[in-house]
């Protein structure tokens, strides 16, 4: 009888120990706002990736990220309360754009300020070029950027500098998928 006391106080204390140990989960915030506790942060990362294969195709990425201002923050827990990554995946999915790498152009004139978003770099600086060559001429830019201009003698024309006149900053980013994002120099010229 003394046994059976015995190790049925053990196994009770040893549940109790269990029971009472913190578990580590991870809490969802979007915009500081909770969604709520999820078990594994990779599962729901590893859904990100999973559906952003359309966004990788379409702006030639290796990468899709989660949408700007999520937030996971890992917890210790005595509470068991949890929801499914699937259920987080949906109701971020929702609520905002997923992003991809690239960068955001801002252009600011005298009146207006506009933000264009490329993948690459070169993208932007090939429109700029494409665009000064649609009002310089392609030959007469490739000449003035080579230093290679023919000195006037009796008529003609030079170009003495060539500049943009808005103010242009440049900086890497998260771009939500929802904005538009240009791949191609030409297009993107045409919209300059």
């Amino acid at each position: 009888m003394i046994v059976i006391l015995s190790i049925s106080i053990f196994s009770l204390g040893f549940n109790y120990r269990q029971i009472h140990e913190p578990s580590v989960r991870y809490q969802v915030y979007l915009d500081e706002k909770i969604i709520g506790v999820i078990e594994s942060e990779e599962e729901l990362y590893k859904k990100i990736r999973e559906s952003g294969n359309i966004y990788m195709d379409e702006y030639s990425v290796d990468e899709v990220y989660e949408p700007n201002g999520l937030e996971i923050k890992r917890v210790n827990t005595f509470n068991g309360k949890v929801i499914s990554a699937q259920e987080v995946y949906e109701y971020i999915q929702n609520e905002r754009p997923f992003t991809i790498n690239g960068y955001q152009f801002t252009l600011r004139g005298d009146e207006d300020t506009k933000r264009l978003y490329v993948t690459e770099e070169e993208v932007f600086k090939e429109a700029i070029s494409q665009t000064i060559k649609t009002f310089v001429g392609s030959e007469e830019y490739e000449d003035y950027l080579n230093d290679a201009q023919e000195a006037i003698t009796d008529t003609g024309s030079l170009v003495e500098t060539v500049y943009v006149e808005e103010n242009i900053s440049v900086r890497e980013t998260r771009i939500p998928v929802e904005e538009t994002i240009y791949t191609d120099p030409q297009e993107l010229a045409h919209f300059l």
